[in-house]
């Protein structure tokens, strides 16, 4: 029977640990969200790192389980477009009750000055969170129904439109993984002060969320995907040696594959299944480079 060696045993273990520190951040997001907090501020959560690790799964895993009504919104939208959805949902829950939504991939929200003043804006402490957009708006842009909305969240003679986001905590998953204080301080000493400044903005959003990173290197990200699939059923169809073969060969041809995440590990394990005789075949050829 095929044995894992020391190093992959180790990347395992490590592996564990860190994906248990993310379903442990999920949890407290969900608590902060379901109100089980005496904060006020500082409500919101970042889940940053490595593509394909559960990050939108475990947050909501949690928030479900926590009973508070929630919604999940892909965040690879405009800060116009993502500003609309709120409008609709503001007008939508009921006075008084709290939303939990999660916006998954938001990489887009970190690219410039103005999303980050928005995110500014509607996060922080309960009473002042508000997204404002201040650019004219495009009749044409909107759909009917935010149309009908948009004159409730319009100020008079002004531009754009306001939200108000105290029924809304954010949780949002990116695979951009935002710098700390320390990093953007390191590269404002060497004199790149335009990049250190879109830092020290990036920095700021990172103090207003409870954020936590999940930057995984080969082992770790190998270990984390191996733990899943041995111990929480994603090989479910496949007998313990069977599945480490399978491991095992994911991690010699790690760096040459198209994808390296648990669904593809489920659907190598089904080709396995399927093609007992020349899966290694089909795996060269489905999901190598």
């Amino acid at each position: 029977m095929i044995q894992f060696s020391t190093k992959q045993k180790h990347a395992i273990e490590i592996g564990s640990k860190k994906r248990n520190s993310l379903i442990r951040e999920s949890l407290k997001a969900a608590d902060r969200a379901a109100g089980k907090s005496v904060r006020t501020e500082y409500l919101d959560t970042i889940l940053a790192g490595t593509t394909g690790i559960g990050k939108t799964h475990n947050v909501e895993k949690a928030v479900h389980n926590s009973d508070i009504p929630s919604l999940t919104l892909k965040g690879n939208k405009s800060m116009f477009a993502f500003g609309a959805d709120l409008m609709v949902l503001h007008a939508r829950i009921p006075e008084g009750k709290k939303m939990a939504l999660i916006i998954d991939d938001c990489d887009s929200f970190f690219s410039n000055k103005e999303s980050i003043n928005i995110l500014k804006g509607m996060t922080g402490k309960l009473g002042t969170r508000q997204f404002q957009y201040n650019k004219k708006i495009n009749a044409s842009s909107f759909t009917d129904l935010q149309n009908d909305l948009m004159e409730n969240y319009q100020t008079p003679g002004m531009h754009g439109f306001t939200v108000n986001c105290d029924n809304f905590i954010f949780i949002f998953t990116t695979n951009f993984v935002l710098p700390t204080e320390m990093e953007a301080k390191a590269l404002q000493a060497k004199g790149a002060s335009a990049r250190a400044n879109k830092m020290l903005d990036l920095v700021a959003i990172r103090g207003r969320f409870n954020t936590k990173d999940f930057e995984l290197n080969k082992e770790e990200n190998w270990g984390w995907i191996a733990e899943v699939g041995l111990n929480d059923g994603a090989l479910h169809m496949l007998n313990k040696e069977d599945a480490m073969i399978l491991l095992d060969w994911v991690y010699t041809n790690w760096y040459d594959m198209k994808e390296s995440n648990i669904r593809t590990i489920e659907k190598m394990a089904y080709e396995m299944v399927d093609y007992p005789e020349e899966y290694r075949d089909i795996w060269e050829a489905d999901f190598l480079k």
